[in-house]
């Protein structure tokens, strides 16, 4: 199959909507179909200073993908990738399905001429922080084939007045052969992971707050933080930063953490700490929706109210200071995790896009039990 994804601007650093695409791509190139990537550059709705922006983020595409990797993401040399302003979408080249991959994307995937192929929608967020809530809900209504990466993000799309026949859900993955257990869960020191991110619903004010009250309470606790770009100035001296980890750097981290600390207000699934799962680390986290896809309270994961720093702390206490359940829920949190593989997600993926050809299938596009 010819296969394309509209993305939003290519981004110099790791962001989770791109990366899940580029591991989709991947393992489609793989399996023989042609893929191409199309990063939007221009959007009619735009400010000016994201205009700005979408011009910077232009330059910076050309020169990073004329190297074969991205250096947070590897992508392989088959995957055509397109910088196109929206003005030149027509350039996008006839495929037997199209992708869009953000509400920003959805709009030039709706207005796509046939030849385009199979319109799907890859709802991977809901981003209240980014767009007005109804704006969202109109891109969900409209008739695109919707793909969502959890069942509770699939709740909320339903709950917009999109169409269930048209509405199913994808879970996204891990890698295994990268992410694993390189360390035993037993006897690891009382050291919490915790990425900082600079986006609003990522809330680091309040994991901050939570690890403070968790110190005050476990002399010992440490805490190391990652992120991009300079260490962030509320991050307190007692606190470990690194910058712009490389995978293998990030992989080592989660195998030296008893725990992994997510304080997100919301996520479409949370795949930081189904990483940090899978290399071993019990799993305390607000229940920000789309992490309920593995995180089961008390028996894969620790879960709290969203912005609620003190029972995040609470729970970060239990687990330090019962090393029976820290062991417990780290062991159920990696082997529910095992679950997830981004080979299942892709069979499923290739089985809709196939199933959906017109040629193949004259029935209207329903959601499938056996997916």
């Amino acid at each position: 199959m010819k296969i394309t994804f509209s993305l939003p601007p290519f981004s110099a650093r790791p962001v989770g909507g791109l990366r899940v695409v580029y591991e989709y791509s991947n393992r489609l190139i793989e399996r023989g179909h042609e893929v191409t990537i199309v990063h939007i550059l221009e959007l009619s709705d735009a400010s000016p200073g994201l205009y700005r922006r979408l011009r910077t983020s232009a330059g910076r595409a050309r020169r990073a993908f004329s190297k074969p990797n991205l250096w947070w993401q590897t992508l392989d040399q088959g995957v055509k990738v397109l910088h196109l302003p929206r003005r030149l979408l027509a350039g996008i080249p006839d495929c037997d399905a199209i992708i869009a991959t953000a509400w920003t994307t959805a709009r030039p995937v709706f207005d796509s001429s046939a030849s385009k192929g199979m319109k799907f929608y890859l709802v991977q967020d809901f981003d209240p922080w980014i767009a007005p809530w109804e704006v969202l809900q109109e891109t969900w209504r409209w008739p695109l084939k919707k793909i969502t990466v959890s069942n509770w993000l699939r709740e909320k799309v339903l709950a917009s007045g999109a169409s269930p026949g048209d509405t199913l859900t994808i879970p996204i993955a891990v890698d295994h052969s990268r992410f694993h257990l390189t360390r035993a869960i037993e006897g690891r020191p009382p050291r919490i992971a915790m990425l900082y991110g600079s986006s609003a619903y990522k809330s680091p004010e309040v994991g901050l707050q939570a690890l403070e009250l968790a110190k005050a309470r476990c002399a010992g606790l440490e805490a190391t933080l990652f992120g991009h770009g300079p260490r962030p100035s509320p991050i307190p001296p007692w606190i470990d930063y690194r910058r712009d980890l490389q995978e293998t750097d990030l992989v080592q981290l989660y195998n030296e953490s008893a725990l992994y600390l997510c304080c997100s207000l919301a996520e479409g699934f949370a795949l930081p700490p189904a990483e940090a799962a899978a290399c071993g680390s019990a799993i305390v986290s607000t229940d920000c929706g789309g992490i309920r896809e593995y995180a089961e309270p008390e028996r894969t994961a620790l879960l709290s109210p969203p912005n609620d720093s003190r029972s995040l702390a609470d729970n970060i206490v239990r687990l330090l200071t019962h090393e029976d359940l820290r062991q417990r829920l780290a062991h159920a949190g990696q082997e529910r995790i095992r679950e997830f593989t981004w080979e299942k997600s892709t069979d499923l993926l290739e089985r809709l896009l196939g199933e959906s050809k017109p040629t193949r299938n004259s029935q209207p596009w329903s959601r499938s039990a056996d997916l």
